[in-house]
């Protein structure tokens, strides 16, 4: 299993501020997601990034991740997804889409989420579900990589057109646990978080 950590955005909604670089219970909220990830049943860890790369770079320095840059990151988070996509190590692997503004995801979340996407029958796409509201983050068999990769579409949509093309491979993780639809895009979001 490979997770994809996205981290390259601008943090426009914060205004001046990089979110990635907020603390929360001591760590910025990029290393946060990170080491949760680096405990989690996964095999490889890529960590996209594209907003104030230098300052990411040494944030990662010494972490077993692989840190792949996004020089189109501005053009919408897509083009994120298949750069770690592209830098995937297996191939054949399936792997998880994350978001690395959800601090409240700790690693069992992430587990629970893995062991539900292994009890299924490939291909399956899975993620956490809420009534009608859908979370993350977004697990993909392995044979959902390419068509990721060759997609043509809005950038800002993400992988979500490939989830509508496939609805019969569609797994939902029920769940009310808030980690799961949390995240972290405005100031107000970043109050609620830290007053928890």
């Amino acid at each position: 299993m490979t997770a994809i950590l996205l981290a390259a955005g601008t943090s426009s909604r914060m205004g001046s501020i990089n979110k990635m670089g907020l603390p929360f219970r001591g760590k910025p909220i990029l290393l946060w997601a990170v080491d949760q990830l680096l405990i989690a049943a996964v095999d490889e860890i890529i960590v996209v990034i594209g907003h104030e790369v230098n300052w990411a770079k040494e944030l990662l320095q010494g972490k077993a991740v692989q840190v792949v840059v996004n020089d189109h990151y501005l053009s919408g988070q897509l083009t994120s997804i298949q750069a770690g996509l592209q830098a995937m190590s297996d191939t054949k692997s399936d792997f998880l889409i994350g978001l690395a503004d959800m601090p409240l995801l700790l690693t069992e979340h992430y587990n629970a989420l893995l062991v539900h996407h292994q009890q299924q029958h490939s291909p399956t796409i899975s993620f956490p579900y809420n009534g009608e509201v859908a979370g993350h983050p977004k697990v993909f068999s392995a044979s959902f990589r390419k068509m990721i990769i060759d997609l043509q579409s809005d950038p800002q949509k993400g992988a979500k057109p490939i989830i509508l093309q496939h609805p019969s491979a569609v797994q939902h993780f029920i769940t009310s646990d808030e980690a799961y639809f949390f995240d972290v895009d405005t100031p107000e979001a970043y109050a609620k978080l830290i007053t928890r």
